[in-house]
Formats: structure tokens, C-alpha cells, sequence
């Protein structure tokens, strides 16, 4: 066990460096948003909870009345559990590319990568954060502000402006061929 802990903390520690290593300016440090009406990330929480206070409507009985508001066609299968933040739902596809859509289901952006860089298939939930308002004197008016997280089958790490879908970092922290990202990124300390 403790092994393990070591292992898993080590790749915390060289994925930080490497991404602060391949970071092309100053990115703030991060949070996940605490709205109660989010789902910043798989299983909603850190913890893992699976569990989101602010919706009360979904009950034994009102189950059966369920219907589909919307239907979003992507290029490739959708494999992840959405994430949403601020009514915004971001997912990736198998295609390698990566959607932020309203809550009713309208395309706001959508990115395979740019320039050189490509997404391969993703199937894992994205990590969405927020960048805090008033950092380093920086009065940030848009709540969207923040960074869009994920993994793609190639084994890269990517970090997605919020509102463009523009690639603002990458990294490949496992330079073996065969590496992979199936998991969700956790945020600790801001990063």
C-alpha cells in the first residue's frame, strides 16, 4: 500500500512540474466551483460523493414522468459523465473532440486541438475549474474564467480556456508509447 501511495503521489508531483514546465504564461491557481447546481467533475465532488444537494425534483415517484429535452449529435461516442458548470456542459468524444454546450443543448464551442496539436479519442470526464476573481490585482469580470481539464488515448494532458476552447497548456507526462488517459484529473492545492 504504501508503495502505491508513493507511486501515485511521485506522478503528482512530475505531472505538476511538467505542466508548469509547459505552461506558455502565467496561469493563476484554480478551484472547483462549490455551486451546489455543478458537476465540476466526475462523481461530482473530490470526495467522490456522487451526490448534488441542489436537485430535489428527482424522486421514486417523478422517475417514470423523465423525457429527453435535448439531443447534441457529436462526430464520435461519448463515453464520460458530463461535466457542467455555470448551465455549461463541456464533454469529449472518441473522435478527439471536445464540446462546451448551453444547458439547452446549443453549441458554444467545440475543438479538436490546434496548430500541431490534435486530440485523440477521449473518454474520460473533464475536470472544469474557475479561476478565482481578484487574482494578482486582475479583476476578472467573466465567471467562466478557468481551465477545462482532460486526457485524451495518447496519453497527453490538456488544458482548455474556458470560454474559447483555445489549448492553453498540454503535456505528455508518460513519454511510453502506450500510455493512455482513462482517468479524470483531481485539482489539489490549485493545481
Amino acid at each position: 500500500m504504501l508503495r502505491a501511495s508513493f507511486l501515485v503521489t511521485t506522478a503528482v508531483a512530475l505531472l505538476s512540474l511538467s505542466v508548469l514546465g509547459q505552461n506558455p504564461g502565467f496561469i493563476p491557481p484554480q478551484t472547483i466551483s462549490q455551486d451546489p447546481n455543478d458537476w465540476p467533475m466526475y462523481n461530482h465532488d473530490i470526495s467522490g460523493s456522487r451526490f448534488n444537494s441542489a436537485k430535489a425534483r428527482l424522486t421514486p415517484k417523478s422517475v417514470k414522468h423523465l423525457k429527453i429535452e435535448w439531443v447534441f449529435p457529436t462526430a464520435g461516442d461519448v463515453y464520460a459523465t458530463p461535466s457542467v458548470v455555470d448551465n455549461i456542459v463541456y464533454a469529449g468524444d472518441t473522435s478527439g473532440t471536445f464540446y462546451a454546450l448551453t444547458s439547452a443543448g446549443t453549441l458554444l464551442w467545440k475543438t479538436s486541438g490546434s496548430g500541431s496539436i490534435k486530440f485523440n479519442p477521449i473518454t474520460a470526464s473533464a475536470l472544469v475549474t474557475k479561476t478565482p476573481h481578484d487574482v494578482d490585482g486582475l479583476d476578472r469580470v467573466d465567471k467562466k474564467d478557468g481551465i477545462v481539464i482532460f486526457g485524451d488515448h495518447a496519453g497527453v494532458i490538456y488544458g482548455l480556456d474556458r470560454n474559447s476552447g483555445k489549448v492553453i497548456w498540454s503535456v505528455r507526462p508518460n513519454p511510453n508509447p502506450d500510455a493512455a488517459i482513462f482517468g479524470t484529473p483531481s485539482l489539489r492545492t490549485g493545481r
